[in-house]
């Protein structure tokens, strides 16, 4: 098994690497009008300004950041299989406007800061649930993507708690004007400093590079803290490891009046997620498996109804 999953894994770079490559090839000049420009510039390392196609245009902004942001967008355009005639950026200042959800929506980033860009359309698949109506405590909000793909499919109200400064700051920028209720703060436990983490999706504890003393300076709430202040009918982590420091919280969700929990297990050097998943089993019942992904960043997508 572990030659298949190394096998899976290294046609699975390689498909991505090439794709990475020809994405590099064709993405600036569907989105830029300068997109020449774009390439001169990251080449010299330089910062510059650029022009949407519809003709908006940039603060000055790193070359390279925005090439590596374009290229992450539209590689994620195609695997959530968004039609061509919704793939568009446009900019104001320093952010970067990305339209999703059939065009009914923008995403805002800032290219200096995220690279990593998740549209709310990748959602359709492992956190398809009905909301409508219901209130959503969101826990891993990253910069507002899912929080944006709760309030489409028609909830309510959406808590989103995201820990790191950066993605925060692009969390409330989305958040205005509609109504999610932004928190910066981790839960469970303290989360590592780790710089060179900042402005991906997958910034947590299971992150690759090594936990050092330091931590974010934001506050650690407890997750029945969070649920018996906001009431959610709704519950979904996606941490990166912070799961395992409030299992013993998730399971007693039901009686708090939790009707659906979505818990996103990762796969770490201290903690196993199929024994995690086995303990959450032993109260709340098997689970309607979404994800399982058993390559690059392990983790299973586990969804319980607990009451309707």
């Amino acid at each position: 098994m572990n030659t298949l999953h190394t096998l899976s894994y290294i046609i699975d770079r390689l498909a991505t690497y090439s794709t990475i490559l020809y994405l590099t090839m064709i993405t600036p000049h569907k989105y830029l009008k300068n997109w020449t420009a774009l390439y001169l510039t990251a080449l010299l390392g330089r910062k510059g300004t650029f022009i949407a196609k519809d003709g908006a245009l940039s603060a000055k902004i790193s070359a390279r950041k925005l090439f590596k942001c374009l290229v992450a967008t539209e590689y994620i355009y195609r695997r959530s299989k968004v039609p061509q005639y919704v793939r568009k950026i446009s900019f104001n200042n320093t952010w970067m406007k990305i339209y999703c959800l059939n065009g009914s929506c923008e995403l805002k980033v800032q290219p200096e800061k995220i690279l990593i860009v998740s549209i709310p359309e990748v959602f359709n698949k492992i956190y398809n649930v009905n909301v409508r109506g219901m209130v959503v405590l969101d826990i891993g909000a990253y910069v507002g993507d899912s929080a944006l793909y709760w309030l489409y499919k028609g909830a309510r109200k959406v808590i989103a708690v995201e820990p790191v400064p950066e993605h925060y700051e692009s969390l409330l920028e989305n958040a205005k004007g509609k109504p999610i209720i932004a928190i910066n703060a981790s839960v469970g436990q303290k989360i590592p400093l780790l710089p060179n983490q900042v402005g991906l999706d997958t910034y947590g504890l299971t992150s690759s590079e090594k936990t050092t003393m330091q931590h974010l300076d934001v506050p650690v709430y407890k997750l029945l803290e969070l649920v018996e202040t906001w009431k959610p009918d709704i519950v979904k982590m996606n941490c990166e490891g912070c799961e395992y420091a409030v299992i013993d919280e998730i399971v007693q969700l039901p009686s708090y009046g939790v009707k659906i929990i979505i818990v996103q297990f990762h796969q770490k050097k201290e903690h196993s997620m199929h024994r995690a998943l086995l303990y959450a089993q032993k109260y709340l019942g098997p689970p309607k498996l979404t994800e399982s992904i058993f390559t690059k960043n392990p983790r299973i997508t586990c969804i319980w109804t607990t009451q309707m």
